[in-house]
């Protein structure tokens, strides 16, 4: 993170403080100080610069234009962050090591403990849920994981977070705050907090994995100025040599390849051959081979997201060319009702990532709407949570359906199933 991140310095909760100290207001009136300041002090000292009023007044602007960009680069990077965080989940994975004495670990960044009910740490034969006394107060927790774990699940209230590898010896990762993984240079140290990695020349920039063909297509972004030469790693073996050609338009190139392997997880290194003729990562990201995915940077070369299809050998646009279909981003996230099933109230609660046009119901098993919370409600970002009660209503099935849209894009339609047990 260095001393150029805010999230590093001031903690998650303490970004959000510097908001009002740099906002352009503050930012207006400090121009007019520092303007003010500068021709108070013309009066006692232009003379010894041999420079009259309107030459000390000019100098004065030069000045203080000065100081106002370098502030504004600083006010930049809080506002970047401050979206990332406003952005992320209340729980985060910030990467797995093995330490010096054999002990596997995952560090987890607490984001909003208030928005926090449970968090378990899960693979097919283990569950493990958390104190909440050990996250309540604390903004990074590092917990031990059992040797017999073979994946870790992350489950936030309820809901699947997200699935990453269970650390191997000498093979320690991170997790930056913007969902990037990278690779630590001393496997045996905790992953440090970063918020997010510069953007490299090239990087991987859209996956598509299918479990039932054993299939992977990867879709690499760069601009080619000058040659170079690039490798595609699976698991430490190249698979995908190439020299992208010359162009001063952006480089999609794509392939695609069968994977058997009874793994787990599935490493992509991009690799790129330095003036020595030795491989150099310059990105690296971590598949789960059970699970259909197609996720890429939205927009190029930026943020991973998740999304409906692929646009690999093009631009991943919000609109598909030529075929006039939308991806999906993730507009918001709508967690399993808690608890479930439930015999008397229940709660259901949805993350909104981007502010949109929101409806949210409830449906029996025959689609007829049986509850409106509301609809085309427009909404900004944040954690929503609303209360029912199966009421009158009969023990059966029911759906908890949310709908947004966003700008001029057709709606996205998610629904939950629950049960309501009287």
């Amino acid at each position: 993170a260095g001393p150029r991140s805010w999230i590093s310095n001031a903690g998650f909760n303490g970004v959000s403080e510097f908001e009002g100290v740099f906002s352009d207001e503050s930012f207006s009136a400090l121009r007019i100080e520092l303007e003010g300041a500068m021709v108070r002090v013309g009066f006692s000292v232009k003379n010894q610069f041999l420079l009259t009023s309107a030459e000390w007044k000019n100098q004065a602007i030069k000045f203080t234009d000065r100081i106002i960009r370098r502030l504004s680069t600083v006010q930049d990077l809080l506002h970047q962050e401050t979206d990332i965080l406003n952005s992320s989940h209340p729980v985060l994975p910030l990467g797995s090591w093995v330490n010096t004495d054999g002990i596997s670990f995952i560090r987890l960044g607490i984001i909003d403990a208030e928005l926090v009910q449970t968090i378990v740490l899960r693979d097919d034969q283990n569950e493990f849920v958390l104190d909440q006394q050990t996250y309540a107060d604390a903004e990074i927790i590092d917990v031990e994981l059992d040797d017999s774990m073979e994946k870790i699940e992350l489950v936030i209230n309820g809901v699947l977070q997200q699935i990453i590898p269970y650390p191997q010896e000498a093979n320690g990762y991170g997790l930056t705050i913007d969902n990037q993984f990278f690779m630590l240079a001393d496997s045996l140290t905790a992953p440090p907090l970063i918020v997010s990695i510069p953007v490299t020349q090239f990087c991987l920039n859209e996956i598509a994995n299918s479990p039932e063909s054993q299939q992977i297509a990867v879709e690499v972004h760069g601009n080619v100025t000058e040659t170079h030469v690039l490798g595609l790693f699976i698991d430490d073996y190249l698979v995908w040599e190439f020299t992208p050609t010359l162009s001063f338009e952006p480089m999609f190139i794509d392939s695609a390849f069968t994977w058997n392997t009874d793994q787990l997880f599935m490493w992509l290194d991009l690799k790129e051959v330095d003036e020595f003729g030795n491989w150099q990562l310059i990105d690296t990201r971590a598949i789960f081979t059970e699970r259909q995915i197609t996720e890429g940077r939205i927009p190029d070369h930026q943020r991973w997201k998740t999304y409906s299809f692929s646009t690999l050998g093009a631009p991943n646009d919000l609109t598909r060319s030529g075929a006039a279909k939308l991806i999906i981003p993730e507009i918001f996230a709508l967690y399993q009702n808690y608890p479930n099933p439930f015999n008397a109230q229940t709660t259901i609660s949805f993350d909104l990532l981007e502010p949109a046009r929101v409806s949210l119901y409830i449906n029996d098993a025959a689609g007829r709407i049986i509850h409106l919370f509301f609809e085309e409600s427009q909404m900004g970002k944040g954690l929503y949570s609303y209360s029912w009660s199966g009421g009158s209503y009969s023990s059966g099935v029911y759906f908890m359906t949310i709908q947004a849209q966003i700008d001029d894009y057709l709606p996205v339609v998610y629904s939950r199933k629950m049960i309501y047990l009287k």
